[in-house]
């Protein structure tokens, strides 16, 4: 099939525009926004705290959301309820992604378990 010159040039005018809307599409980015020694969303009995258990696993918890507000708790709590008696986080990290239309929370790091909290299996 043989393409004529005007097509061609047609073809030609939109390849940047078209590379352009694909890298606006498929680019984002995370930034690292804080990091905590402990953090938890749940209650915590700290009289205990020589009870529970940290799990040597990183583990990671995300929420991200597409024309809506992201909530860092819900990376959190997703994080946090991953590991079964989980109750908060050690040595966490937590980072804010952003692309297009769509914006998040990443939180990643070991999570503390309480033993008294882990279901019977």
């Amino acid at each position: 099939m043989i393409i004529t010159k005007q097509i061609q040039q047609k073809l030609k005018s939109k390849v940047p525009f078209i590379l352009i809307g694909l890298f606006l599409i498929l680019s984002g980015c995370a930034t690292r926004i804080g990091d905590f020694t402990v953090l938890s969303t749940k209650n915590v009995d700290i009289s205990r705290l020589g009870d529970y258990e940290i799990i040597p696993a990183r583990t990671k918890g995300e929420d991200l959301k597409v024309f809506t507000l992201p909530s860092m708790e819900e990376a959190v709590d997703k994080a946090i309820e991953s590991v079964d008696g989980g109750v908060g986080m050690t040595d966490v990290t937590v980072e804010i992604v952003q692309g297009f239309f769509q914006a998040g929370y990443r939180i990643e790091g070991n999570v503390i378990v309480d033993p008294s909290r882990k279901t019977a299996k």
